[in-house]
């Protein structure tokens, strides 16, 4: 069955988003699935907007990718669906970022946490396709 992964990223990140499906090849075919990615910018959309098209896009959804960086302004949305969703949730901080992990996640027992240096990342992934 093929999965979906939703991939939370600060639009300023998209480059860095992006690759995700070219450097992550073998996680893509190791879980039959593919990347869903928000295409649009949505901060200048109101808070119910903002929630439904999220909410559309992390209903087929199998499990979520969080980009951690400076200035994610949905990220603590994004964070608060996919928990309300039950998915297993994969923090990724990027270089020099110096955000913090929101709230939230730090209580969710299906949140695992790394960074994008190849090796932990994809033994990370490992981890969350074992998952799904």
């Amino acid at each position: 069955m093929a999965r979906s992964i939703f991939v939370s990223y600060n639009f300023h990140d998209r480059e860095l988003a992006r690759a995700l499906p070219s450097e992550q090849k073998n996680f893509l075919r190791l879980v039959c699935g593919k990347f869903v990615f928000v295409t649009e910018e949505l901060a200048q959309l109101g808070d119910t907007a903002i929630d439904e098209q999220l909410g559309r896009m992390m209903e087929s959804c199998d499990a979520a990718i969080i980009l951690i960086g400076d200035n994610s302004p949905l990220i603590e949305r994004e964070v608060e669906l996919a928990v309300a969703r039950g998915l297993p949730i994969l923090g990724v901080r990027l270089k020099d970022s110096l955000a913090t992990v929101p709230a939230r996640l730090r209580y969710w027992k299906r949140y695992r946490e790394t960074d994008l240096r190849p090796g932990p990342l994809d033994e990370e992934l490992n981890v969350l396709a074992k998952r799904l």
